[in-house]
């Protein structure tokens, strides 16, 4: 054993201590113990000033300057979340010297960690019986993780940012998964492979290890048609690193959309300027209005990544036991994130009333609840991406990866969906089927009914479109339901985050009270409106968001399924349409009946299902339609949906805030 590694050994001998990390790996990645360890588990670096940790996270721009432990040898099991934490936000700097040193500093801990919670074989419990064990052993670890399983939209068993649990064992658990995750969905190659190295000699020392359950991003997209982590595509791999600095990790729904680059840069910068930018509100309120949004749409996997935000932003854990631990101010947005979540039409200027009087501690300033209705709307419409695209669990979410005890077989992965294997488009870079479009008949109809709307233009007049929009309205009342009617699984873990969780959509054809809730006529109230109100009390947002907005709707590769050189104009203006549509928006300036022309049935029903019910969306939905396409372009399709149903919420939010600011 060289030097390093017999002076590593001694110093983790003071704990009495036997799994030490070997020799060719302490070799290999220049690990050495500090020379006088002086930071406790649960302290805070030079780096990051108590209480002020988070602030290194938002900055992205990390200043390590030592390779020094963050343990001391009297309190080794002084372990915390916040301590574990720490030692993971050092890997997402993009100075690779950094990474170095945070893999030494993890590695250290992590050894030490493990071996200090956990005793040795022969004791009373062993590691591989410790870790993962009692109640909190699963008993499913043989089924991997499907719809039917509720992998979307059933909770954690045990959530890893739950305020009960903050026991060394689990949190160590939650350290081990994030390893994994980092060994699989790491952008940077050095994080990726010593952690997979860690996790070896971790497994070689006789402890329990996890393994993911289902290793794919997506329920519904073949792993082969995401990039992968290390992917040679150059701007894909710099959007991943990019979204790995700001957020810790790179997210599967950033996968998902990294199939259309131009559009992901555009929700990367705007999703960091609604989280960590300059604003009234503050940054752990953010991340809890983002929970309170996901839990609305039943998103387990995006409340799984706000929760984690919201501790990264120095958030109280206990506020993670529901609304009735968190302050009065945020409990009351509750009635406004229902009502946007589900019936926007139904939000009125008493309600911004109700939250800018009352108690001084309770009261909302205007500019704070324009910040609040566009977190509210941003979150909504991601939960309905997430469910859209079948986006799966993160790996160290708890039912995503599980501690076996004996060997498993390997994860699934849904690399193919039925068809041959796929290959790469040489213009456009996206893959495509490598067999000939069984159905190019209704591709063929498609494109001429669009040539033929772009060379008829069809003299309507008003009133004519009006009711062409009834029309349109009233049919997707009718028969265009979701195959999944009842409650999903999981519900009450959500119901701590939200009142009311049994309010659903309503149909807005069959809403109560025509009289009183009349169709929205855009001109009265159109997105120029809801800008200049942005703009007015909401610094830099209304440009991004518009920015945003235009990339989606504009957002075009010339091609359809095999055809190249379409103009699909007509098509993307139908499906923004028939979501505004069905939330009761009617443009004067638009012909209904193009809707009906282009968008068909299944197309509507995986429309409606991802817009009005998103938690119900399944596998069968998302096959329905467009059956000849690539998953790109289904991917564009889901794109545009988050996007029609942010601004028909955001319309129907700031118009009610706009007429409460006239009012006061």
């Amino acid at each position: 054993m060289d030097q390093n590694a017999t002076s590593l050994s001694l110093a983790l001998e003071k704990h009495e201590l036997s799994c030490v990390p070997s020799a060719h790996y302490c070799q290999r990645n220049g690990l050495s113990p500090s020379s006088s360890p002086s930071c406790r588990a649960d302290a805070t670096s030079e780096s990051s000033p108590p209480g002020n940790w988070q602030a290194s996270r938002r900055s992205s721009n990390f200043s390590f300057t030592s390779d020094r432990d963050v343990f001391d040898e009297d309190s080794p099991q002084d372990l915390t979340y916040d301590a574990a934490q720490r030692l993971f936000e050092q890997l997402s700097s993009k100075d690779e010297s950094i990474r170095q040193i945070g893999l030494r500093n993890l590695t250290r801990s992590i050894f030490v960690w493990v071996k200090t919670d956990f005793p040795h074989e022969g004791t009373e419990q062993s590691p591989r019986q410790r870790i993962g064990s009692t109640n909190e052993r699963r008993t499913d670890i043989k089924t991997p993780i499907s719809r039917q399983a509720s992998s979307e939209s059933a909770p954690a068993i045990v959530s890893p940012v739950s305020p009960k649990d903050d026991a060394p064992a689990r949190i160590v658990q939650q350290a081990l998964a994030s390893l994994l995750r980092l060994s699989i969905r790491c952008p940077f190659h050095d994080v990726r492979v010593q952690s997979e190295e860690i996790l070896k000699e971790l497994k070689d020392g006789n402890v329990d290890m996890p393994t993911p359950i289902r290793v794919d991003v997506s329920r519904f997209i073949p792993t082969d048609q995401i990039h992968p982590v290390d992917t040679d595509d150059e701007q894909a791999h710099s959007l991943y690193s990019e979204s790995f600095v700001q957020n810790c990790r790179l997210e599967h729904m950033v996968m998902v959309m990294g199939l259309h680059p131009q559009y992901l840069q555009q929700f990367l910068e705007t999703n960091d300027h609604l989280l960590r930018s300059s604003g009234a509100l503050p940054y752990e309120y953010r991340s809890y209005i983002a929970i309170m949004a996901a839990a609305r749409h039943q998103c387990t996997y995006l409340v799984h990544l706000m929760e984690v935000q919201f501790l990264l932003q120095g958030g109280d854990r206990e506020w993670l036991r529901g609304l009735d631990h968190v302050p009065a101010k945020l409990r009351a947005l509750s009635e406004l994130n229902k009502l946007l979540a589900h019936r926007p039409w139904l939000v009125t200027a008493q309600h911004f009333k109700n939250l800018t009087e009352g108690e001084p501690s309770t009261r909302w300033q205007h500019s704070h609840l324009v910040q609040v209705v566009v977190l509210l709307c941003h979150f909504h419409s991601i939960a309905i991406f997430c469910h859209g695209a079948g986006v799966n669990l993160e790996l160290d979410h708890p039912r995503a990866h599980a501690f076996h005890t004996t060997t498993s077989t390997s994860p699934r992965s849904n690399t193919s969906s039925g068809a041959a294997t796929p290959k790469v488009d040489a213009k456009s870079g996206r893959k495509s089927p490598a067999s000939p479009i069984a159905e190019i008949g209704d591709v063929e109809v498609l494109m001429e009914r669009m040539r033929k709307l772009q060379e008829e233009e069809e003299d309507v007049t008003t009133e004519e479109r009006s009711r062409r929009f009834e029309i349109e309205k009233e049919e997707a009342s009718h028969g265009l339901l979701p195959g999944v009617s009842g409650p999903v699984g999981g519900a009450a873990y959500f119901a701590r985050y939200v009142q009311e969780p049994d309010f659903s959509y309503q149909d807005f054809a069959k809403r109560d009270a025509h009289a009183e809730i009349p169709t929205y006529r855009a001109q009265d109230y159109s997105w120029d409106h809801a800008f200049t109100v942005m703009s007015s009390y909401y610094n830099g947002v209304a440009e991004l968001l518009d920015e945003k907005y235009q990339t989606a709707y504009n957002l075009t590769y010339k091609t359809l399924a095999t055809r190249d050189n379409v103009d699909t104009t007509s098509l993307r203006r139908a499906i923004w349409m028939y979501v505004h549509c069905m939330y009761g928006i009617m443009y004067d300036d638009y012909n209904y009946s193009e809707v009906n022309q282009l968008l068909e049935r299944p197309l509507k029903l995986y429309i409606k299902t991802v817009s009005c019910f998103p938690e119900q969306t399944t596998r069968a939905v998302y096959d329905g339609f467009w059956k000849q396409f690539r998953h790109s372009e289904k991917v564009h399709v889901n794109i545009m949906l988050l996007e029609a149903r942010m601004q028909v919420g955001l319309l129907y939010g700031l118009r009610a805030l706009t007429q409460c600011v006239r009012e006061s």
